[in-house]
């Protein structure tokens, strides 16, 4: 949940619109927004990329974040298709055919991987649903609560209160929610490196990394997979070139296909795709939070008041609203 400020003039503040007027979290490093008003999308990622230090890359890096990763998915696909016609489309004679036939069956696996994920991951997100687009719904909510509400006196106080609340619970949702916690084993930690490395510059350079926010993230390995994918081949200007690539772009896509299918378990993982029993809590607890909140603010018949809050959420979700909400 993004921070919030205590003075209404600290230049941190988001520059984003709340219900109830300026939003008051902190705003996002790179940006004028916080990191709910920016629909989740943190715009550390897309400015700050710090992971990996690669100085000729940066720039096509920073480029490529502004893509979902499962259109690379998609694009690999075709990708793989051009290979593989490509390679045909070289073979003139059976000595050609010969020596491509290994390269082909390599190519037309590697199309049958990526076929398979894409329409597994595609499958899988026909029934969850992102942490952006749950945000957005969220502050639909907020947006109908405020609107009720804004009769009642000290309404923003209530408002900010349900706000934060209802942030904080998409925030920490997962899909193990009601899962009981594992008992944690404490035991003594050794200090100082696990590796003792030599050269004193890697030394620090790993020793930075593991304190790295998105160390376990994979997103711009995906990245770096498509550079390299490009590049290779890039290089290729004969037909010599292309017969020499197959191999190495076939075994690139093949990367490509496994980190990104790694990166959609991991998001489902760390909750940041919720399935539909997640969504149905979540709504429970908004909810309550709603009830919670009006009945400590004294609010006259706050229970039915709720009822139309969400009834208006509801009304408000037509496939078109839906769709609407997604795109942004």
């Amino acid at each position: 949940m993004s921070d919030r400020v205590t003075d209404p003039a600290d230049p941190e503040r988001c520059q984003g619109q709340a219900p109830d007027g300026q939003c008051r979290n902190k705003r996002e490093p790179g940006s004028n927004r916080c990191f709910t008003c920016l629909r989740g999308n943190s715009m550390a990622l897309v400015n700050d990329l710090h992971l990996y230090n690669l100085a000729e890359a940066r720039h096509r890096l920073a480029q490529l974040t502004e893509h979902d990763p499962l259109h690379a998915l998609r694009e690999a696909i075709a990708l793989s298709i051009r290979l593989t016609e490509k390679r045909l489309n070289f073979v003139e004679n059976d000595a050609e055919f010969l020596r491509a036939y290994g390269e082909i069956n390599m190519l037309l696996l590697t199309r049958e991987r990526l076929v398979k994920s894409a329409h597994v991951i595609e499958q899988q997100l026909g029934v969850l649903i992102g942490k952006p687009t749950v945000l957005r719904l969220g502050q639909l909510v907020i947006h109908f609560a405020a609107d009720e509400l804004k009769t009642i006196p000290d309404h923003s106080q209530i408002m900010l209160r349900i706000s934060d609340q209802i942030v904080e619970a998409i925030t920490v949702a997962n899909n193990d929610s009601l899962s009981a916690p594992l008992p944690i084993l404490k035991r003594a930690r050794a200090e100082g490196a696990v590796f003792k490395l030599e050269d004193a510059e890697d030394a620090v350079r790993v020793a930075n990394l593991c304190k790295h926010d998105r160390l376990k993230s994979l997103t711009e390995d995906i990245y770096v997979a498509v550079v390299q994918i490009e590049r290779r081949a890039n290089m290729v200007k004969t037909k010599e070139d292309f017969i020499s690539a197959c191999s190495d772009l076939s075994q690139g896509l093949r990367t490509l296909e496994k980190l990104i299918k790694s990166a959609h378990d991991i998001e489902q993982t760390l909750g940041n795709l919720l399935n539909p029993d997640t969504i149905q809590r979540l709504g429970q607890t908004v909810s309550q939070i709603l009830v919670d909140a009006l009945e400590k603010a004294g609010v006259p018949d706050h229970e039915a008041l709720v009822d139309r809050i969400m009834d208006r959420v509801a009304n408000g979700l037509t496939a078109q609203a839906v769709a609407r909400l997604t795109q942004q």
